[in-house]
């Protein structure tokens, strides 16, 4: 298991500086909570990023377009209870990642692979406590999977499918006149334990 944590990180790692902030693809937004009225929304988005690099002590061995191209979905759905209370459901899919090193290159890393899938769904209740002040809070159902190769150490990865709970805290202050708003959100860690 120590093995096998020890590559996952090796791995993520080159990820992690290909997409510059990690794996997080969404920003878990709950935005659709302060939409006025009933309101329902989807969303799609397509990636195709370029990302390369080489060796500093040979420069002529360069690793190729290694970042996958990816499709991103998601939706909402908002509605009021009463004049102070509503609730949304917004589906999304936070976290992932696609690393694919071309064959051919002489890169070191030639023919590594990883793949982070998630979906997540999102229960979020906000009240109204005045016109300006408000608070929210809800759950998260988080469900992930990875896969991951590695030829140069003869190393094949692939997790069991896990789904966990998170919760989600916040306020916001606004003032509808001049459209401003501020709002805080504390999303909770998830923590899965992959076989």
């Amino acid at each position: 298991m120590k093995k096998t944590a020890v590559i996952a990180l090796g791995i993520s790692a080159t990820a992690t500086a290909a997409f510059a902030g990690g794996v997080d693809r969404s920003g878990q937004s709950i935005s659709p909570i302060f939409e006025e009225g009933s309101h329902l929304e989807v969303s799609v988005g397509h990636v195709s990023p370029s990302v390369s690099g080489g060796l500093s002590a040979a420069p002529q061995v360069t690793s190729g377009d290694m970042a996958e191209s990816y499709t991103q979905l998601g939706g909402a759905f908002k509605s009021d209870i009463n004049d102070k209370l509503s609730y949304a459901l917004i589906w999304d899919q936070p976290f992932g990642a696609d690393v694919s090193y071309p064959s051919g290159t002489g890169y070191p890393f030639a023919n590594t692979t990883a793949s982070i899938e998630s979906n997540a769904i999102t229960g979020v209740l906000r009240y109204k406590i005045d016109n300006r002040f408000s608070v929210h809070g809800g759950l998260r159902i988080l469900n992930t999977a990875g896969e991951a190769s590695l030829p140069l150490l003869s190393y094949t990865l692939s997790t069991s499918t896990e789904t966990d709970i998170g919760y989600l805290l916040g306020a916001a202050y606004e003032i509808p006149d001049i459209a401003l708003r501020a709002a805080i959100t504390y999303n909770s860690e998830i923590t899965h334990d992959f076989e």
